[in-house]
């Protein structure tokens, strides 16, 4: 499902996402005045623009449509946006509010068009400008079964907020923390984290996200390749419980230290994981180094373990971290 995302998911998802949280989305963007009652078709038989729908078109409790927009680039004007505006005007005859969702920070993008007598106005909400470190102390912070439709969308936008962390590693952890959220909750997290960030993030990103995302398929894989390589099948099988010990522990974790203690192992045990699929054996020396990593040692060596080919890329690697 992962291994290959295509390009335009980022829209669909979006779409989707609109529909699933339209009763959460208001307030989370900071639209409280207003309530969602219905969704509309975003396919307006007057709008003539060729291979392009509105992202999604909503019924608002006052009786206005909200036509929501999402943008990873900056809109260097108005005139596209007003022709959807105008096409939904004359369609529903209501009045309509567009609100633009940049993802990234967009300080100069326009909110206005004077035309003389036609004035057109949006409200842009940049995702980017949220402040990430609060977000995600807040999210770590709460136990899986506790999370709301505003926590999923807190973590979806995660990838996308101000923070320290590199774009990359905002996603690779945000889809980390997305596995440990259980059910169909986890799963809807994480396909909106995933075709959120497709086009944000780099091939090796995203298929360790893919990893991250299905650990289940990824131990038997591990255990398949493991004994096709020729490798006891005691090597193999440890591995495999060493994988769920370190799943269940970071999910059972109740308190907040115990909740980080069992991230950190599930990192842990990532990094052995892509490393048992990338090397026949790693030197025990390596494995001691590795062991004492901490969190965000971690996230970084998996970006660079996903390609390498020998212990001394290896050695490069952890070198790197230190």
């Amino acid at each position: 499902m992962y291994d290959s995302v295509s390009r335009t998911a980022k829209d669909h998802i979006q779409k989707l996402m609109a529909d699933v949280f339209q009763n959460t989305l208001p307030d989370w963007y900071g639209l409280s005045d207003l309530k969602i009652i219905a969704s509309v078709p975003s396919d307006v038989p007057l709008l003539q623009v060729h291979d392009r729908l509105l992202d999604r078109v909503f019924v608002t409790d006052n009786g206005e449509l909200l036509h929501l927009e999402f943008q990873s680039q900056i809109e260097n004007n108005l005139y596209r946006f007003l022709a959807y505006a105008s096409a939904l005007a004359l369609y529903h005859h209501r009045p309509i509010r567009t609100v633009v969702i940049y993802l990234t920070s967009m300080p100069s993008a326009p909110t206005e068009l004077n035309l003389r007598s036609l004035q057109y106005t949006v409200e842009n909400i940049v995702i980017g400008d949220k402040h990430g470190p609060t977000v995600w102390q807040r999210l770590t912070a709460r136990e899986p079964t506790q999370w709301t439709d505003a926590d999923i969308l807190d973590l979806a936008f995660y990838p996308f907020m101000n923070d320290s962390r590199s774009p990359s590693e905002r996603a690779l952890i945000a889809a980390e923390l997305a596995g440990t959220l259980p059910g169909s909750r986890g799963r809807l997290a994480a396909a909106i984290i995933v075709g959120l960030t497709t086009s944000f993030v780099d091939p090796d990103v995203l298929k360790l996200m893919k990893e991250v995302l299905q650990m289940n398929d990824l131990i038997s894989e591990l255990e398949r390749e493991a004994i096709e390589r020729g490798w006891e099948k005691g090597h193999a099988l440890g591995l495999k419980q060493g994988l769920e010990q370190g799943l269940e522990q970071g999910l059972e974790q109740g308190l907040e230290q115990g909740r980080n203690q069992g991230v950190r192992q599930g990192q842990l045990n990532m990094v052995q994981a892509i490393l048992a699929t990338r090397l026949p054996a790693v030197a025990p020396e390596f494995l001691e180094i590795i062991s004492v990593l901490d969190d965000r040692q971690l996230i970084a060596l998996m970006l660079k373990v996903a390609s390498i080919t020998s212990q001394e890329e290896l050695r490069q690697a952890l070198e790197s971290v230190n």
